[in-house]
């Protein structure tokens, strides 16, 4: 073999195992992402009827666009949406109710903000 032939066959390896341990750095950040997503959609579809019934006004918002968010805070995020596109919505939902749960503070509202998820 030429020189050239062992060097590309060298620069493949190496960009093999760089992509294989990326790929385990996300596996591994999806998992610690999706431990730290609380969900508990009995208890809190259990509050949102009593609400109803007591006619207390809910806001509800539903984000149409996860995927565009994300890709504007990192660039990850298009893989991690093709990976695991719930876990993403999760993300963006919680980031969003961390946005809207800031801002009504801000205007001095006291405000109950969470997400809300059946996934």
């Amino acid at each position: 073999m030429n020189t050239l032939t062992v060097l590309l066959l060298t620069a493949n390896l190496l960009l093999s195992l760089l992509l294989c341990a990326g790929w385990w750095r996300l596996r591994s950040t999806i998992a610690s992402l999706r431990a730290a997503l609380p969900c508990d959609p009995g208890a809190t579809s259990a509050q949102m009827l009593q609400m109803a019934r007591d006619a207390t006004p809910v806001l509800s918002i539903r984000i149409l666009n996860p995927v565009e968010l994300a890709l504007n805070k990192h660039w990850a995020a298009g893989a991690l949406g093709r990976l695991t596109p719930t876990l993403l919505r999760g993300i963006v939902a919680h980031e969003a109710a961390r946005i809207a749960r800031s801002e009504l503070e801000r205007h001095g509202a006291r405000a109950e903000v969470r997400v809300v998820s059946h996934g």
